[in-house]
């Protein structure tokens, strides 16, 4: 059985997948380049970035308009929080046929260059269409690095206290991503 799903999900992986990875910003001018490098960098996979950027006053803007990233809020609408940004920007997101998966992303939020990649891998060995991993936190004050770990077995209501993750460790299937956009819209 396993061996046979190894097989299945090699066959989905022939082609690389399409991803469009949507940013939340605020005045992250200093976070931006590195993190766009990131994502650009990603192993066996297409990707397109889009971004909602809640009227930030040093050059966010402009640094994710240089580098290619194709913005969602072109009225500049102000939001006054990163969940309404991302709110706006999920509304706003019309591309959804165009991809196969659909991620989330912090505005500083540096990837490792097989994070995409493996999320699907998970997705595809699990037939799920969401997917949250663990991840590593920086901790700037200490200049350490912590991972947290967010696998772990789960009883009936983990669901109501626990988290799977924040935010950007999301990947979506774009069928997922839809409901998401149509529950939000109703």
């Amino acid at each position: 059985m396993a061996s046979q799903k190894k097989i299945q999900m090699k066959n989905q992986m022939q082609h690389k997948p399409s991803c469009a990875v949507i940013i939340a910003s605020y005045n992250g001018e200093k976070f931006l380049s590195e993190q766009i490098q990131s994502i650009r960098s990603q192993i066996g996979v297409k990707v397109d970035i889009f971004f909602s950027d809640d009227s930030s006053n040093d050059r966010s803007h402009d640094i994710l308009l240089k580098n290619g990233c194709i913005d969602l809020n072109s009225s500049n609408v102000s939001f006054q929080s990163a969940a309404q940004n991302f709110l706006h920007a999920i509304i706003e997101f019309g591309s959804i046929k165009k991809f196969d998966y659909i991620l989330l992303s912090d505005q500083d939020d540096i990837w490792l260059p097989n994070k995409i990649i493996k999320a699907i891998e998970q997705l595809l060995i699990n037939e799920a269409e969401c997917y949250s991993g663990s991840y590593y936190s920086w901790k700037m004050h200490s200049n350490k690095m912590k991972y947290v770990n967010k696998s772990y077995s789960q009883n009936e209501i983990d669901f109501y206290f626990r988290s799977p993750g924040p935010g950007f460790t999301f990947c979506f299937t774009s069928n997922a991503f839809q409901k998401i956009q149509t529950s939000i819209n109703e």
